[in-house]
């Protein structure tokens, strides 16, 4: 997931080791030689450790602004940029777009971590179903994909585990579906779900549900 979101290696580790370890002299961002070199167990923190994503995220942005731009950009190209990536992208949405222009904007959410579901919860909610129930069902399908995807993520694995899926909580397809479009997607319209869901990956596939399901739990309650 943290490859996937776009997060550096490097940054990653530097942030697990301040979990533990403090460098001293005021210093968050160190590389693991420098902290090799100064490792001393008089250092080592003896409290629970908090994993902050908002600091490890304000640590990446560091190595990314002292990043020098040519080492920037060869890193978006191994990224979500690269030709391999992009190659799996656009047949999906070759047939959607009729200018050069609109292809980012309709690929927005493959090259995303998180995404925002603010302005599609109320559409996420099947029609006599609440927020709270297709919570719990975006939360069940991720354990029930754990299960049924262990051989594979593909559109071979995912469309059979989803139907069943729905069969087994007694919902339509086209409800869980749709359901699942705006939970990895934010959109209502976006290209075949199943072949959207492999090319995003399992990672992001099951975050991006949960982040919708936490979502939905927080949506004031109906008076």
């Amino acid at each position: 997931y943290y490859r996937d979101a776009g997060f550096f290696p490097e940054a990653l580790l530097n942030f697990l080791a301040l979990m533990g370890f403090s460098f001293g002299e005021n210093r968050e961002k160190f590389s693991l030689k420098e902290m090799i070199d100064s490792f001393d167990l008089g250092k080592i923190h003896v409290g629970e450790p908090v994993f902050d994503l908002k600091k490890l995220t304000w640590l990446n942005g560091l190595y990314l602004r002292e990043m020098d731009t040519k080492d920037l950009l060869l890193r978006l190209r191994n990224w979500r940029l690269s030709d391999e990536y992009l190659l799996r992208v656009l047949p999906l949405e070759q047939q959607r777009i009729e200018l050069l222009s609109e292809l980012i904007p309709a690929i927005g959410f493959f090259l995303s971590g998180d995404i925002d579901h603010t302005k599609v919860l109320e559409q996420m909610v099947p029609k006599g179903r609440d927020a709270q129930t297709t919570a719990q069902a975006l939360l069940d399908l991720v354990d029930h994909l754990d299960e049924q995807t262990r051989k594979g993520f593909g559109h071979a694995q995912l469309e059979p585990a989803c139907r069943s899926f729905a069969e087994k909580i007694g919902w339509k397809t086209k409800e869980l579906f749709m359901c699942i479009r705006l939970g990895i997607t934010g959109r209502t319209a976006a290209p075949p779900l199943f072949d959207t869901m492999e090319v995003l990956g399992k990672d992001l596939t099951r975050r991006r549900l949960r982040l919708a399901a936490q979502a939905l739990l927080a949506m004031p309650t109906p008076v």
